[in-house]
Formats: structure tokens, sequence, C-alpha cells
């Protein structure tokens, strides 16, 4: 049986898009019989968050100053003690990343590396001295002496060469869970702030510059003002503030006087489950994305979506059951006209083109098959590798 490491920043919700992304996939690998082991730091959501592991074993590490480094003091030890056949990394520029290469050069094991979408420009140029540094210290030797880079599609692989890594690159995408779905619709968590009859567009998610919410927020208000067909719909940002973002964008719905938006905080479990079930629409106006799996569970769901192309999703406009828009608030706007002008017919035929294309490119189940013919792939056929330098600069 494989016996499979995952090393991740955060074992809770606070790992962003990366904890559905890594609970999934460590579920979905049990269900093959592969046995997969999660290490990680401790955060303030860790204890309420345990029991979503499913009895998968969790060995997480307090998280010392600096916390945006991230230091666990027992995570190599902890590693080591688990006589792991392999390494799977999903967080970089952090001590963590440190603990991998120790494991690394220790064991003479393979590690694969998964980024998440941390190696795009948009990125990069976030934090970017504080990455610079790391790059030149450590990580740029970490993510060179891989035996596998994960990418989540064709463009975040591309996003390794300009870094300049040359490493064996799988594109294997994220996955998700098909939701069992009701025949009629339930009133939403927000029952008390917006008409049950009204149409809802829902945005679920962090509240981080990087989700664009500032342009939605303006490009809503454009469109409220000057279109009619907008006059029943209700804008939703749910999510957990980050870096002060929240704060942000209540200015900037007071600034553009923007109507019937609604920012409730966080929705998880059954108020995140409500929440979808209730929408009309989901929107995801990204400057930068790895491969977003709040659009994966939004056509789970059978919601038609609104995004921008880093969201790396383009199957989506291809197959119906998305419209994809540029990030400035004059495309969006242009998507938003698009979306609310449509009739109850024309969304559900975009909801119904949803769930067919989750259910053949992105379940849980087929994700796991692939991943696991990388993780046998690297273990009966081992080659030896060295670090990789870079021959192209990074400059963001």
């Amino acid at each position: 049986m494989l016996n499979i490491g995952m090393l991740t920043g955060s074992v809770s919700r606070q790992g962003g898009g990366v904890f559905p992304a890594l609970r999934g996939l460590t579920l979905a690998l049990r269900d093959l019989g592969v046995n997969v082991q999660i290490f990680g730091l401790e955060d303030s959501d860790t204890a309420a968050d345990l029991p979503l592991w499913d009895g998968v074993p969790v060995h997480v590490e307090r998280r010392l100053p600096p916390r945006a480094f991230g230091y666990g003091r027992g995570l190599y030890e902890a590693m080591e003690c688990a006589d792991l056949d392999l390494l799977h990394v999903s967080c970089l520029w952090m001590y963590p990343t440190l603990a991998s290469l120790r494991w690394s050069r220790k064991t003479g094991r393979p590690v694969i590396v998964s980024p998440h979408g941390t190696l795009d420009r948009w990125a990069l140029r976030n934090s970017r001295w504080k990455k610079l540094i790391a790059a030149a210290i450590y990580e740029r030797r970490h993510l060179g002496g891989a035996a596998f880079l994960h990418a989540l599609t064709e463009s975040e692989a591309e996003a390794f060469r300009n870094f300049g890594l040359k490493n064996p690159v799988c594109v294997i995408p994220n996955g998700v869970d098909l939701p069992k779905l009701r025949t009629m619709r339930e009133p939403g968590p927000w029952r008390d702030q917006i008409p049950h009859d009204a149409k809802v567009l829902l945005f679920l998610g962090r509240l981080h510059p990087k989700k664009n919410l500032i342009s939605l927020i303006r490009a809503w208000a454009a469109v409220c003002q000057r279109t009619a067909s907008a006059d029943n719909w209700w804008l939703v940002i749910a999510g957990w503030d980050e870096v002060g973002h929240e704060r942000q964008c209540s200015v900037a719905i007071q600034q553009c006087q923007a109507p019937r938006v609604y920012l409730p905080g966080p929705y998880f479990g059954a108020e995140k489950d409500c929440a979808l079930r209730s929408s009309t629409a989901f929107v995801l106006p990204s400057l930068s994305e790895g491969l977003p799996i709040a659009v994966l569970e939004a056509w789970s769901y059978g919601l038609p979506v609104l995004l921008t192309p880093e969201c790396n999703l383009a199957q989506g406009a291809a197959c119906g059951a998305a419209i994809e828009t540029g990030s400035p608030p004059r495309d969006l706007e242009v998507g938003l006209e698009r979306l609310v002008a449509m009739d109850d017919v024309t969304l559900r035929r975009m909801g119904d083109a949803a769930r067919p294309l989750v259910g053949a490119q992105f379940s849980w189940p087929r994700i796991a098959d692939q991943m696991r013919f990388i993780y046998e792939q690297l273990l009966h056929s081992p080659q030896q590798r060295t670090e990789t330098t870079s021959e192209t600069q990074w400059a963001p």
C-alpha cells in the first residue's frame, strides 16, 4: 500500500481553496486504497475543521512566530517518523518548504509540489520582496528538486517554465463532489435581508484584492443604474476578510452607491450548502487563480457562472455553463448585463450544462486515480534528479 504524506500550511478553512482541494483529494485517494497522512500547522480554525478529515491521520504543529513564516518545531520529525514513500507539498514560501527539503535530502525519497497558482505572475508580485528573498534562500532549490511539479492547468504549467523550472510537470485539475439536488429552491441564509423571490448572484470565497471585488462592485453599480433587468437581482459577497479587504468593499459600495449588495461574512458547512442551493448564479471576477474550486462547486450545484479568463476554466464557456468576461470594471459590466438579461429558461439551461461538465472532468474519483498513477510511476520508476537552476530570470 502506498504511504503518502501531504504537507500543507493549514489543515483548516484558513488555507483557502487549498483546504477543500487537499481534503477532497485525500479522501478520494483513501477510497482507492492509498494510505494518506496530513502534516500542517495549527491555526484558530484547526479544532473546528479537524473532523472534516474523516479519520485521516492529521499531524498538526503549533505555528511559532513569525506567523507568516509558519515555523512548526516538530514538523520535520513527524514526517521522518511516518516512514513515507513520497511527500506531496501544497504550500510555498514558508517553513514547511524547508522541512520538505530536509526530509527529501535525509530520506532520498521523491517530493511532488503543487503550487496551487502561487507561481502565477500576479501572485508573485504580491509580497514581492518576501518571495524574492525566500526564492533565493530556499524556495528555488525546493521547487527545482521536486520529482514532479503538479499544475492545475496548462497555463499554470507555463508559469512554471516562466519561473525557470525544468522539472517534469503533470497537469491534473482540482475536483469536487456532486451534491444531490432538490427540485424546490430553498430560502437562503440571507432570508431576513433579501426578498424570497429575488435572484441572487453569489460570490463565495476569500475577501482579498486578487478576487477583484472592487471592480465587481463598481460594475454592479453601473449596471444597476442603467439596466432595468437588474432590478430583481441582488449581489451577495460572502467570505472571510483578509488584509482588511472587507472594509474596502464596504467603502466601495458606499462610494458607488451600489444597490442591493449584501456582505454577510463567511458561510461554511450547512450555511454554505444553503447559499449555493438558494442562488441563481455565481461570480468569480479574479485577477489570478490556479483552478478555483469555488467555481467547480457552483457548477456542481447547477449554477451558471460569470468568470474571468484568469480562472483558467475556458471549458465552462465552451459548453455553455459560464460567461467569460474580462476583469476590468467595463468588461465586467458587459458580462453582468448579459447575465441579468437572461430569462429563467436560459439560466436553467446553463446550469444544466454545468453538472455534466463537473462529472466528466472534475470528479474526485477521476482526479485521485490520475494522481495515484503519478505516485506509482514515481515510486516504481525512480529517477535520480539534480537541482534545477533557472535560465529564465524571474522579474515580477
